[in-house]
């Protein structure tokens, strides 16, 4: 009889997980988004570029070396990853952003920045010419930041819309020599 009690209570206890798993599944694949859905704004980016087989004029510098070269094959998911990754559409985050809203002389800024010095994108700020209706920005401009006690990690990434993006990390370890890179790329038509 005990045996009979111990197996009913772990089919229970199966029970109840599978069903708390599957309620979980279903609520991730219905996301609310509060902000901006910059991984799908730079995921179609980067289908459109991919199609379009955009070349672009690139200049590296890493620390204070550079190289200026025309690419004609990029890996766009590669090259664009750190503005997808920098999403801000977790529900932990919901109440995370403070949004301000500027009207400026035609155009319209949007401006997401972190209540908490410890989130790893520090602001994303939108620029949409003439309204917030037209159907994407024109440019987008992010700071990530990662830090702790013996790291400092600074992005200051810039993408405009047809015409270019910039990446510029900083990076400084203790006792270290702190490294710095930027990426310019310039769209040819």
């Amino acid at each position: 009889m005990k045996k009979i009690v111990t197996i009913i209570s772990f089919l229970i206890i199966i029970i109840f997980t599978f069903s708390a798993c599957s309620q979980s599944n279903g609520a991730e694949g219905k996301q609310d988004f509060k902000y901006f859905k910059i991984k799908h704004f730079f995921e179609s980016e980067m289908a459109r570029l991919e199609k379009k087989a955009v070349k672009v004029d690139k200049k590296v510098t890493l620390n204070k070396a550079s190289e200026n070269k025309t690419a004609t094959t990029i890996d766009w998911e590669k090259e664009l990853s750190l503005f997808a990754n920098s999403d801000i559409n977790k529900a932990a985050w919901s109440d995370q952003y403070q949004v301000d809203t500027i009207k400026e002389l035609g155009k319209v800024i949007v401006e997401y920045k972190a209540k908490n010095e410890n989130l790893k994108t520090q602001s994303i700020q939108l620029t949409y010419p003439n309204s917030t209706s037209a159907a994407s920005p024109n440019k987008i401009a992010i700071v990530n930041q990662t830090h702790n006690a013996i790291y400092k990690h600074l992005e200051r990434l810039t993408y405009e819309t047809n015409k270019s993006y910039v990446i510029d990390t900083k990076q400084s370890v203790l006792g270290m020599q702190p490294d710095e890179m930027l990426i310019e790329g310039r769209f040819l038509k």
